[in-house]
């Protein structure tokens, strides 16, 4: 089964400076799983849950930022070429095709605002850029990316044992190293 059809936690820790490092999430949930209004409900709520006991301290000093984007299939009217796609629909032209800019994260509000902005028919529409000079089309849209990022103190925020976002042993890695990925499925 293709990653795209998982709902897939990864992302990126580096360091900034001395003092800080930036966390960078990306929550990969496929689009089949977002179209039942209650499970649609119940995985933005789990993404809410994980990214506040997380960054609760980044969220008081505002700042946690999000957006949403998506990985979506692309065809060629003239030829059929088919393209996998995630982002920016024309990058020449650096236009951002994002299902939602680039956003405070506010946990009263977060599960509202995103439960309609990810409702299929209003990631089609915000996917869509009119009065581009292109032949390609969006045919499809694969899944629904949340992308948090923050910078976080090294004194004050500490990784939770078996935290979702990522495991606490890469802790060490993250302080000695200039960076490090991680991955985990959540299926």
């Amino acid at each position: 089964m293709s990653e795209l059809h998982l709902f897939k936690l990864d992302g990126i820790i580096f360091r900034d400076n001395p003092s800080s490092f930036i966390i960078k999430i990306n929550y990969n949930v496929p689009l089949n799983r977002l179209i039942d209004v209650d499970d649609s409900k119940t995985i933005i709520s789990r993404i809410k849950d994980w990214v506040s006991d997380e960054f609760l301290k980044e969220i008081e000093k505002d700042r946690l930022y999000y957006n949403i984007s998506a990985t979506f299939s692309l065809i060629h009217d003239d030829n059929g070429e088919l393209r996998l796609w995630q982002g920016s629909f024309q990058p020449r032209n650096n236009e951002r095709c994002l299902v939602k800019e680039s956003t405070l994260f506010q946990m009263n509000h977060f599960e509202n605002e995103v439960f309609t902005v990810t409702r299929p028919d209003n990631v089609f529409e915000n996917l869509r850029i009119s009065g581009l000079d292109t032949k390609w089309t969006i045919s499809d849209v694969k899944s629904i990316i949340f992308t948090f990022e923050s910078r976080c103190s090294t004194a004050r925020h500490i990784l939770r044992l078996n935290s979702p976002i990522i495991p606490a042993n890469r802790l060490r890695d993250i302080l000695s190293r200039r960076y490090t990925f991680f991955s985990r499925l959540l299926d």
